[in-house]
């Protein structure tokens, strides 16, 4: 941080970051996010932009944003606000504390834990589930479930434009 900064490598990157939350949020097709271990709030963001989130048992999420003096990117204030209502996600955001699988999933960050020996194979079953379904019916109801793309493309480019300006006592 204490290096100077390259503003349009920075745009460029949040860019990136946006128009793949919206291309995951978009994709006619269901998509399974698996994960485990240690997991920073670029990546958390990530899976709540999917339609359905396993981890392992020893999955954690941190987020350390607060110790960069920065907000997270990826869209977490607002999917966490879609789910657990707009005081949950503040505390969750506002929070150092890390949060582990079965936390997550009583939050309903996550729709499923499971022991990390046994991650993959049922990632792939609950995949191979969803590809048992009528994709029509699939692509549909994702469709009417993530009708409000117009607003999380406007979230993600203020999200975008909050960082920048944080970050523009680097420049």
């Amino acid at each position: 941080m204490e290096q100077k900064l390259d503003r349009h490598a920075i745009n460029r990157l949040y860019n990136a970051v946006n128009q793949f939350i919206l291309r995951l949020v978009d994709f006619n097709k269901v998509i399974v996010h698996a994960d485990s271990g240690k997991v920073i709030s670029l990546f958390m963001n990530t899976s709540l932009a999917c339609d359905y989130r396993i981890v392992a048992d020893n999955t954690v999420f941190q987020n350390p944003c607060l110790e960069l003096e920065l907000v997270p990117k990826g869209g977490e204030a607002f999917f966490l606000s879609k789910r657990l209502g707009t005081s949950k996600a503040f505390e969750i955001l506002l929070s150092n504390k890390d949060i582990t699988a079965q936390e997550a999933l009583r939050l309903g960050i996550v729709d499923k834990v499971v022991p990390l020996a046994e991650l993959n194979e049922a990632a792939l079953k609950i995949a191979k589930d969803f590809a048992d379904k009528p994709i029509r019916s699939l692509a549909g109801i994702k469709r009417l479930l993530n009708y409000s793309m117009k607003e999380l493309e406007d979230y993600l480019e203020l999200e975008s434009q909050v960082l920048l300006k944080m970050f523009g006592r680097y420049w």
